[in-house]
C-alpha cells in the first residue's frame, strides 16, 4: 500500500490527510482556539463525587466543563486499596488528582478523564502506572518483536517502575536510540511528578506538541512514499522538526510549490466536501446515507434501482459489500466514534451475511481506533463500535450549521480559513496584485478580527479589499484582483 502524509496550514490552522493508494484516509484539523486538550496532563480539582454514576467531575485549569473522570479509570489511586474500586471511597470533593485527557469534550460533556496518565516519546510510550510491556499490533515480523520485547524488558529495568508501548516507529531503530528515550520519557515523568506534588492549585503540567510536530510525531513512518507540505516555510518548520527526531525521514519529505494547491491536487479537498454530505453514492451502483445523532450513528445502505426477484439476493450482497467498504472508509475519514447501527440491504443466505461482516471487519483493520464489530443484532442490523475521542470532522467543519437538506453547511470560521488558503493561492497565481475578498458580513467580520488583517496582508504581499455582501452565503466567497 502507498501510504503519503500531506500537510497545509494557513495562521491559526493546520491540516493533515493521510492518503492511501489514492484514497484519502484521514483528515486532521487543528485551529487556534478550538486545540485539542487530548494527551494534555492537568492537576485537577475535584468539583462533585456522584457514587450512583460510579464517577467523579474533576475541576480543570482555564475554565469550561469539568471533566468526567469514570471509576474504571481511577487505576493509579486504586493502586494497594483493598475492596472494590469504589469512586466514594478513592475520591472527595476539593481533593487535587493527577490526570490526563483522553476525550475531547462532546456537546453538553465534558473531556474524558484518566488517572493512568502516559507519556507518548517517537519510539515509546512510558505508562508509569501500568508495569509490563506492550507491542504495537503493526510490528509483525517475530524477529523484531523478540528483540524490541527484550529491548523494552531492559528499558522498564533501566527506570525501575512502570512499563512502555513499543510504538510502530521503533521497528529497526537502534537499542540506544530506544534506551535513551525511555530514560528522557521518565525523567520528564519524574519531573510532572514533582510539580504536581508542589502544586496547591489546578495547573496544567504537560501540552502536548504543537500541531505541525505533533502530526510528524504521530503519523510519520518509513512505510510513507513520501510526506508533502504547502510551500517553503512549511517545509523548513517541518526539515527542523524531522532532522533532531526522525532524521532518518528527511528524504521523503518534500515541499509542495505547484499552482494547484496540495489538497485539491490529491483531492483532498473533495473529501473534505464529502465528509459534510449525509448520502453518498457507490461506483457500480447504489448509496449509503450517514446520520450522526446524539447516542449513535445510523448507515443506511441502499441499491437503488430495483431488480428482479430473482436477483435480488445477489443485487443485495454485491451491494453490501461495496458498501462495506465505503462505510469503514468514512468512519475513519469522519472520525465517528461511538456505537455505528448499519442498516445493510436484507439478505437471506447466513454465508452472504457472514461475508459481509467478514469485508467490513478486513475494511476497518486499518484504522488506528480500536474498532469492532458486535454482528447482526434480532433486528437485522450490524452493530459495531469505534472508540471515541476528538470532535468530529463534520462537527469540526460545520458547528451546528445545518445546510441544504443531506448535507452540514460549513461554519464562519470554516469558510474564513477556506478564504485564507484561496488568498494565498490567489496572490502566488498573481503576485503584485490588490486582491479583494468579498463575502458574507460574518466572514468579512472574522478576517477583519483576532490578527487576520495582518496574517492576510502577509500571504498575500499586501493587505487585501475587504467587502461584505449580505447577498452572499456564509460558504460563497469571491476573491479577485482590482485592477
Amino acid at each position: 500500500m502507498r501510504r503519503e502524509l500531506l500537510i497545509d496550514a494557513v495562521p491559526g490552522e493546520v491540516r493533515a490527510a493521510l492518503v492511501e493508494d489514492g484514497e484519502v484516509a484521514e483528515v486532521h484539523i487543528d485551529r487556534d482556539g478550538h486545540r485539542s486538550p487530548v494527551g494534555n496532563i492537568y492537576l485537577g480539582r475535584v468539583e462533585a463525587v456522584e457514587p450512583s454514576l460510579q464517577a467523579a467531575f474533576v475541576a480543570l485549569p482555564g475554565g469550561g466543563q469539568p471533566g468526567f473522570l469514570a471509576a474504571k479509570h481511577l487505576g493509579a489511586l486504586a493502586a494497594g486499596q483493598p475492596g472494590p474500586r469504589r469512586v466514594e471511597r478513592l475520591l472527595h470533593q476539593g481533593q487535587l488528582v493527577l490526570v490526563e485527557v483522553t476525550r475531547d469534550p462532546l456537546g453538553d460533556k465534558g473531556p474524558g478523564l484518566t488517572t493512568l496518565v502516559t507519556l507518548p516519546g517517537r519510539l515509546l510510550v512510558y505508562h508509569p502506572f501500568r508495569d509490563g510491556n506492550v507491542l504495537s499490533g503493526a510490528i509483525r515480523d517475530e524477529a523484531e518483536r523478540d528483540r524490541l520485547e527484550a529491548i523494552a524488558a531492559r528499558a522498564a529495568g533501566a527506570v525501575g517502575d512502570g512499563g512502555f508501548i513499543v510504538r510502530t516507529a521503533a521497528q529497526k531503530e537502534d537499542e540506544t536510540a530506544l534506551l535513551d528515550e525511555a530514560r528522557a520519557l521518565h525523567g520528564s515523568w519524574l519531573d510532572l511528578r514533582d510539580r504536581a506534588a508542589r502544586a496547591r492549585e489546578p495547573v496544567c503540567l504537560k501540552q502536548d506538541l504543537p500541531p505541525l510536530q505533533r502530526t510528524l510525531r504521530d503519523l510519520a513512518r518509513p512505510q510513507l512514499a513520501r510526506i508533502a507540505v504547502e510551500g517553503y516555510a512549511l517545509h523548513a518548520e517541518a526539515r527542523g522538526y524531522l532532522a533532531r527526531h526522525m532524521p532518518e525521514l528527511l528524504p521523503l519529505l518534500e515541499v509542495h510549490d505547484d499552482a494547484a494547491p496540495l489538497f485539491e491536487a490529491a483531492g483532498v479537498e473533495a473529501a473534505i466536501d464529502a465528509a459534510l454530505e449525509t448520502r453518498l453514492d457507490m461506483a457500480g451502483g447504489g448509496w449509503i446515507t450517514i446520520e450522526p445523532v446524539e447516542a449513535l450513528t445510523a448507515v443506511d445502505v441502499n441499491s437503488g434501482d430495483g431488480t428482479a426477484e430473482s436477483g435480488r439476493e445477489q443485487t443485495g450482497f454485491t451491494t453490501n459489500l461495496r458498501a462495506a467498504a465505503l462505510i469503514a472508509r468514512q468512519l475513519r475519514l469522519r472520525d465517528l466514534g461511538g456505537m455505528v447501527l448499519v442498516d445493510f440491504i436484507h439478505m437471506e443466505s447466513p454465508k452472504h451475511r457472514d461475508r459481509v461482516l467478514d469485508a467490513l471487519r478486513e475494511a476497518l483493520a486499518g484504522d488506528r481506533s480500536p474498532c469492532a464489530v458486535l454482528g447482526w443484532s434480532r433486528m437485522g442490523l450490524c452493530e459495531l463500535t469505534r472508540r471515541r475521542g476528538r470532535a468530529t470532522l463534520p462537527d469540526l467543519l460545520a458547528g451546528g450549521h445545518a445546510g441544504p437538506a443531506g448535507r452540514r453547511a460549513r461554519s464562519v470560521e470554516t469558510a474564513g480559513y477556506d478564504a485564507l488558503r484561496r488568498l494565498r493561492a490567489e496572490a502566488a497565481a498573481r503576485p503584485g496584485a490588490t486582491l479583494s475578498v468579498t463575502a458574507h458580513p460574518d466572514v468579512i467580520e472574522w478576517l477583519g478580527a483576532g490578527g487576520r488583517p495582518e496574517a492576510m496582508a502577509a500571504l498575500a504581499g499586501k493587505p487585501p479589499r475587504l467587502t461584505a455582501d449580505a447577498g452572499l452565503s456564509v460558504e460563497a466567497t469571491v476573491i479577485q484582483a482590482d485592477r
